[in-house]
């Protein structure tokens, strides 16, 4: 798995975001870039419950 380095950033948004001000293949970008991240997110919860169970199970 790659390292990733630990970056300070300071955000300052101006004006209030609006999906609905991008274009609709940003929109599309956005929505299929953020599904993504989620179902990566899930896959890990799920990996991390299952190692959980089976760690679990061996102490039985």
């Amino acid at each position: 798995m790659k390292r990733q380095k630990k970056l300070d950033l300071e955000v300052r948004a101006i004006g209030k975001p609006s999906i609905e001000a991008l274009s609709e293949s940003e929109q599309k970008v956005f929505y299929e870039t953020l599904l993504k991240r989620i179902q990566e997110l899930a896959a890990e919860d799920d990996k991390k419950k299952a190692e959980f169970d089976n760690g679990e199970n061996d102490n039985k």
